[in-house]
């Protein structure tokens, strides 16, 4: 696996994200990385979903697992609302451990008591189901190929995000094919 230089920055909301200077791109937007994952992963997104459709449980799949910002908002709304989720997210450069522990989201939160948890994800086995909680369950993998297996199939198209079906259950893709560039 090849190795990336990134680079720990802090966004306009105080958030941390990281960026690659020979890409010339951020895994979140200058703007505010908390704000921007609010906003289109959780309410756009998830939010949106659950308002729109009456599932009892929902699969997540996020291309792109980065700092795992989105999965942690994801697990604090299915904490609040109760609602069981199945995440599961591809990485193929997965931050380092001395990359996990200086991203200050859990702060800017004001949840220092989800750090622990956040660690967890960062930290679980990769290509097995981890339950974090008893209403989050995730599944990280380093490779596309779990994308490719027969179980998940493109059924229809809603407003934008992707919806698969697997073994019956559905399931929403919210994520990024790769780190945005921002002008």
């Amino acid at each position: 696996m090849a190795y990336l230089d990134r680079q720990l920055i802090i966004t306009k909301d105080g958030s941390h994200t990281m960026f690659i200077p020979e890409m010339n791109v951020t895994y979140h937007s200058h703007h505010g990385a908390i704000e921007e994952s609010l906003h289109v992963f959780i309410n756009a997104g998830l939010k949106y979903v659950l308002d729109t459709t009456k599932m009892q449980a929902i699969q997540i799949f996020e291309m792109g697992f980065g700092t795992g910002l989105n999965a942690l908002l994801t697990l604090i709304e299915a904490e609040k609302l109760q609602q069981p989720v199945y995440y599961t997210a591809i990485e193929l450069y997965p931050i380092e451990g001395n990359e996990i522990v200086l991203l200050n989201y859990c702060e800017q939160l004001n949840r220092t008591d989800l750090g622990p948890v956040f660690n967890l994800l960062h930290q679980c086995d990769w290509e097995k189901d981890v339950s974090v909680s008893p209403f989050f369950t995730i599944h990280k993998a380093k490779n596309s190929s779990c994308f490719r297996q027969p179980h998940f199939k493109m059924a229809e198209t809603l407003c934008g995000l992707r919806l698969f079906f697997e073994n019956g259950c559905p399931a929403v893709f919210l994520g990024h094919v790769h780190p945005g560039k921002e002008e």
